[in-house]
């Protein structure tokens, strides 16, 4: 069970969002470079 977290939404009919959609790449991104935190129930299309 996870204490916290974040949930980024995206339309996909894939696993991940990550390198075929760029609004998850830039929340991802922005996180690990940043340390920026989305807002919770992000929606990416």
């Amino acid at each position: 069970n996870l204490e916290q977290g974040i949930l980024v939404i995206v339309e996909a009919d894939r696993h991940t969002g990550y390198g075929l959609n760029s609004c998850v790449v830039q929340q991802v991104d922005d996180y690990l470079v940043n340390l920026k935190v989305p807002e919770n129930e992000t929606y990416c299309k």
